[in-house]
């Protein structure tokens, strides 16, 4: 009899466990009116660490979508007309798409979930992947969504940029003076990701006397080779002296020293590097931002590395440049063992995202995010679907780093995606406390391995 009872304990345990994850509840009383009108959902909603979610597909289909499942890839999506929602599990990530040409990446405050065999999703991310405005009524435990006017979420971002003017915050720079070691590292990122200029060598902060700019995400396809004979060029280009676009050829040249010969980059490694050099530099091109593009010598006549960073109007000494792409043509980068042709760097995604009414889209930057696609899109050469595999790693790894701090200094993530490999490199911490801190992808084949 004991027996018994123990081992239906035991069963109703192991039952419980697989209903309910930690920290999950059954969020009582939580009704949805969908368009005015109320909605019986078939599983009822969740709370999970304290914010609410609702079951996919039973929503989903409440509102006429339907629901598909990728069991490979972990990956839900919701359809509704043209319009479509796609969520990978334990990603702090998702795509909106407007058509299956017009998307972007979003970020997620918490990852969607699995709860007994069903899929969970944050309540504003359900509604907005698929084109409803999303409000939520605490005092009647209500959650409202409405249908969005057709264009009314397709985002125009209103941006601050630099006017070359700063004042200095006295206050803020006290404040920072204050503090040491990490603290005062982290403060000093946290600050200049919501808004502040922040001078590294002097520890100082100044407020941005801004101008506001409307952008939206770009065009699909690239820009042609008009870009490179613009007025202003060489504000939304910069190159080092001795180096220039040649329209006869497509390619960057460079002049080699002493010879006085124009150099190209080699193509050992990545075939038609030169092309794809010209053309990532065409996808990272956006007004009011600056690409610098750069060929480094490795011996008198010939380029074997080209560096490639994207940053606002005007950088200088105090820049931060929110992405960079890095490719190796010498020979392989060896680093522990894994062998890659070129790195990408994600240094700060949201920094020019101001949109102080809608604060949940104070995130991933999608005018930036669908820049690096666009690059990566020349860079790798894979097909459709798994270059939105890599992006998806790619950002839900760069915002458990950076924007929720689940992953620490010396921290290496291999991901496999077909032949293409791609290492991540969190950064380093020495022993005396000092840090580099990365967000270092490499990108390598599985042959070369």
């Amino acid at each position: 009899m004991a027996l018994r009872k123990m081992l239906t304990l035991m069963l109703t345990v192991l039952f419980l466990a697989q209903v309910l994850l930690p920290g999950a509840s059954y969020a009582q009383g939580v009704s949805v009116v969908v368009d005015g009108e109320p909605v019986e959902l078939t599983d009822a909603p969740r709370e999970i660490n304290g914010r609410l979610f609702l079951p996919m597909r039973s929503l989903f289909e409440a509102l006429g979508a339907e629901v598909s499942w990728d069991d490979a890839t972990q990956t839900a999506v919701g359809r509704l007309g043209d319009r479509a929602a796609e969520f990978t599990v334990g990603y702090h990530v998702y795509i909106k798409y407007w058509t299956p040409d017009r998307y972007m990446y979003q970020m997620l405050d918490e990852s969607l979930r699995t709860i007994n065999g069903k899929l969970y999703l944050p309540v504003r991310a359900a509604g907005e992947g698929l084109g409803y405005r999303v409000r939520w009524d605490g005092a009647a435990r209500t959650v409202y969504l409405e249908k969005m006017e057709p264009g009314e979420d397709e985002f125009v971002f209103e941006v601050y940029y630099d006017t070359g003017e700063y004042e200095l915050d006295e206050e803020m720079t006290a404040y920072i003076r204050s503090l040491s070691g990490d603290k005062q590292i982290e403060e000093m990122h946290r600050l200049d990701s919501v808004g502040y200029d922040v001078r590294w060598l002097t520890d100082e902060v100044y407020r941005i006397v801004p101008r506001i700019v409307e952008e939206r995400l770009p065009e699909p396809g690239l820009p042609d080779d008009s870009i490179f004979s613009r007025p202003d060029v060489g504000e939304r280009f910069t190159m080092p002296e001795d180096f220039y676009y040649d329209e006869s050829t497509g390619m960057f040249k460079l002049k080699g020293w002493p010879s006085g010969k124009w150099a190209t980059f080699r193509e050992n490694v990545i075939p038609d590097a030169n092309k794809r050099i010209v053309d990532m530099a065409k996808a990272m091109f956006m007004e009011n931002h600056t690409v610098s593009v750069s060929l480094n010598l490795d011996n008198l006549d010939s380029c074997a590395q080209a560096e490639m960073l994207f940053a606002q109007e005007y950088p200088g000494i105090y820049t931060i440049y929110p992405f960079s792409f890095y490719l190796q043509e010498k020979e392989l980068y060896n680093y522990y063992d894994f062998k890659s042709f070129a790195s990408m760097r994600l240094t700060k995604l949201e920094r020019y995202n101001r949109n102080v009414d809608n604060p949940q889209y104070n995130r991933l930057y999608p005018p930036y995010t669908a820049r690096i696609e666009k690059a990566l899109s020349v860079l790798l050469d894979v097909d459709d679907r798994t270059l939105k595999e890599v992006m998806k790693f790619a950002l839900d790894t760069y915002i458990k780093r950076e924007l929720r701090g689940e992953i620490d200094y010396d921290v290496m993530l291999k991901k496999e995606f077909g032949d293409l490999q791609v290492l991540y490199r969190s950064g380093t911490k020495f022993p005396d406390g000092s840090t580099l801190r990365w967000n270092d992808f490499d990108f390598g084949w599985a042959k070369d391995q």
